[in-house]
């Protein structure tokens, strides 16, 4: 608990006191995993105060879709669906470059893959549930995956079944980003912090010291506490955040 303590007395010192730099390197161990674990949280609230808000239309968007989907019912590898088909549920409508469609259409001609291809992309389906598989399109590699429907099976999906997977989907969405986003933040930031310690040696020559691989990464993820805290109210720029994190090494 001490310990603990003395990290938190300490953080303020990061973005001012030359003399707790220097007792890094000199005195402290470890590699700084603390300060990268607070950068990192620092980093994941700037992050969600400009990404979750730009996803709350298309979560609630989402929501609804899943509470307009009809009865489906699989059997020997086909659906059947509940009222007239096709159907088509559309995300981010009232933005024409990021719109996406899902469509239920079991007369749906898939055995061309590439016209199959040039439809989901011109009519920006992502998700397509034809009569014996579902096909996905993945916009990022230009290209469609198909699944057929298990034969083996027959289940019904009802639209109270659709309401309460999308009310899970939802609640499940928030936790689930934040922790795909601090995994990657953390990440980036470790290996940031490495690339900086490397720096980190080659320069301090100059300053006639000679810390070891530990000691300049310990020093490289403190001086990662004030920049993530100055760009926490700033729009994150790399080159910037570089040089003031050299400034405060």
């Amino acid at each position: 608990m001490n310990a603990l303590q003395q990290f938190f007395k300490d953080l303020p010192k990061t973005f001012y006191s030359s003399a707790f730099y220097q007792e890094l390197i000199l005195t402290r161990k470890g590699i700084g995993f603390g300060f990268l674990l607070i950068a990192t949280l620092i980093s994941v609230l700037q992050i969600s105060l400009i990404f979750m808000p730009s996803m709350r239309p298309l979560i609630q968007q989402a929501e609804e879709v899943f509470q307009a989907l009809p009865d489906v019912t699989l059997e020997e590898g086909h659906i059947t669906v509940k009222g007239e088909t096709p159907q088509t549920f559309t995300l981010m409508e009232n933005d024409p470059d990021n719109t996406l469609k899902i469509v239920i259409d079991p007369a749906a001609q898939t055995s061309d893959e590439a016209a199959l291809l040039k439809k989901m992309t011109e009519e920006k389906i992502i998700i397509l549930a034809a009569q014996d598989r579902l096909v996905i399109y993945d916009r990022a590699n230009n290209r469609i995956k198909a699944s057929l429907y298990d034969t083996t099976k027959k289940t019904t999906i009802t639209h109270d079944d659709w309401v309460k997977l999308g009310a899970t989907v939802k609640s499940f969405f928030l936790p689930t980003s934040l922790l795909a986003i601090a995994g990657f933040v953390f990440i980036s930031h470790f290996i940031t912090a490495f690339l900086g310690s490397i720096l980190i040696l080659i320069v301090a020559p100059l300053f006639k010291t000679s810390p070891g691989l530990a000691d300049a990464m310990r020093l490289a993820s403190a001086a990662k506490v004030p920049v993530a805290v100055v760009f926490l109210i700033a729009t994150p720029y790399p080159p910037l955040q570089a040089a003031l994190w050299f400034g405060f090494v």
